[in-house]
């Protein structure tokens, strides 16, 4: 994403595909840029279609990676759904404090 973009830009650039609720710029603490931002749709429908349409296009003259984020709170809930198996300790007793070989 272009430094110089602004939030208006990002927002006019995607409105096409859908109802915009939010678009957020990453900022470092001296004020510039990180280029990055989130946007995001009130639906999941218009941001897939964001996505397939926007992923690699220019915006403000320079390409744009566009995905789906995850919240950190999302990502917890599919990591802690899947299947742990047994959590082994460093002198390889499992989660119980028995020995495994």
């Amino acid at each position: 994403m272009n430094y110089d973009t602004v939030e208006k830009g990002l927002e006019s650039a995607f409105k096409g595909f859908g109802t915009i609720e939010r678009v957020v710029i990453g900022y470092r603490r001296d004020g510039r840029s990180l280029g990055n931002a989130q946007i995001q749709f009130k639906s999941k429908k218009d941001a897939q279609e964001a996505i397939d349409k926007m992923d690699g296009e220019e915006v403000d003259g320079r390409p744009v990676k566009v995905k789906i984020f995850k919240s950190y709170e999302n990502y917890k809930k599919e990591k802690d759904a899947q299947s742990p198996g047994v959590r082994r300790g460093y002198d390889n007793s499992d989660y119980r404090g028995e020995e495994n070989d």
